[in-house]
């Protein structure tokens, strides 16, 4: 995504919703880089992981554009939502680090199941001869841009159109 193309977004948001999310990605850099007991380190082993997601994404202009949650210590929520918490029926970007994979879901909540519209799973983690993707600021983004663009439309875009 274009700076462009962000100032664009940035003057359909709400006053003060940017900064609300930038502080919302401040939060989950806190929640997620938070020192956690060996009891904790030992069920959710990529917690480093998922704060070195939200550092990266809290550098790039797209944090003010997107909200961001912590979920227990494996979970991170991007929404576009103007609120402190997802609304019935909202959907997210639930991103989760396991068994070596980073897995971006698009979510759609419904009363009491939730649709997944679309995934991809990334392996980060491997044996030696297995291709191991290194966390960084630019391969997070770009792993993370279609599933941003497919929340944007489905949501802020819906109802800028």
């Amino acid at each position: 995504m274009t700076n462009n193309d962000i100032a664009q977004k940035l003057a359909l948001l709400p006053e003060d919703l940017a900064e609300r999310n930038v502080q919302s990605w401040n939060d989950v850099i806190n929640f997620f880089g938070r020192p956690v007991d060996v009891f904790i380190g030992e069920y959710f082993p990529y917690i480093s992981e998922l704060h070195e997601i939200a550092t990266a994404f809290s550098k790039s202009e797209q944090a003010k554009l997107f909200r961001a949650e912590g979920q227990v210590y494996n979970t991170l929520i991007i929404s576009t939502s103007d609120g402190q918490e997802l609304k019935i029926g909202e959907p997210y970007l639930r991103v989760f680090v396991g068994r070596g994979f980073l897995t971006i879901q698009y979510v759609t909540p419904y009363t009491a199941k939730e649709k997944e519209k679309s995934n991809i799973n990334i392996r980060i983690m491997g044996g030696v001869e297995d291709e191991i993707m290194i966390l960084s600021a630019d391969n997070i983004m770009t792993a993370l841009q279609p599933m941003l663009n497919l929340l944007w439309d489905e949501t802020r875009g819906k109802k800028e159109a």
